[in-house]
């Protein structure tokens, strides 16, 4: 019977930073996506489902990329569209977003296809096992609200072994840039900054002797 790693020994071999990394990430890109449809509520309305997923799946790998450089053994890979987490030499992370039941919607590739489908433990060699997961967060449909952050162990797209909800990072400061929105819609006229002295009247000098 294969045997797989389960979500406590996973998170204690990853650590508590890159565990940290993405419910933060997932944070700033649920504050993100707020900040997008306060700002243009038209633009995400006219989003069709898969152009918003893309969206927020660019914010959420920005914000991720923005965390992960301070972190060490935490790496991530970008090549056309394959984007992937690594940590240490025993974990890949894919990034995408689940449903209740752990579901995630992806184009199968054989690529996919195989980062999904795990190789049993004991065929690889001691201390090189590889555990391949997808990070991410829950996606509520009905609102178009970005969920919990989660992490999500399968073998093969619809086996789910188990998710993880990961723990909201309350009181913490994402450490992530956002837009602000201005408050007026056109420029604003230049500032110029005058010496006080313009305008007043000065004493006469004496002329030289």
């Amino acid at each position: 019977m294969k045997s797989y790693r389960n979500s406590a020994e996973v998170f204690a071999e990853i650590g508590e930073k890159p565990v940290n990394a993405f419910a933060i990430s997932v944070q700033g890109t649920r504050q993100d996506l707020a900040t997008y449809r306060s700002a243009f509520p038209q633009w995400v309305s006219d989003h069709g489902e898969r152009g918003l997923a893309n969206w927020i799946s660019d914010r959420l790998w920005a914000n991720l990329v923005s965390l992960a450089d301070s972190i060490p053994d935490m790496s991530v890979v970008e090549k056309g569209s394959l984007r992937e987490v690594l940590i240490g030499i025993n974990y890949r992370f894919r990034v995408k977003r689940h449903d209740e039941e752990g579901n995630i919607a992806s184009y199968e590739t054989p690529s996919f296809l195989d980062f999904v489908l795990q190789e049993p433990l004991e065929a690889m060699l001691p201390g090189l096992e590889e555990t391949r997961l997808v990070a991410g967060y829950e996606w509520n449909k009905e609102l178009r609200a970005i969920g919990a952050a989660v992490i999500s162990l399968r073998d093969g797209k619809e086996n789910v072994i188990w998710k993880e909800q990961l723990p909201e990072p309350a009181g913490e400061s994402t450490g992530l840039g956002h837009v602000v929105t201005p408050e007026q819609s056109g420029p604003t006229a230049p500032i110029i900054d005058l010496p006080r002295e313009i305008g007043e009247a000065t004493e006469e000098q004496p002329e030289d002797q």
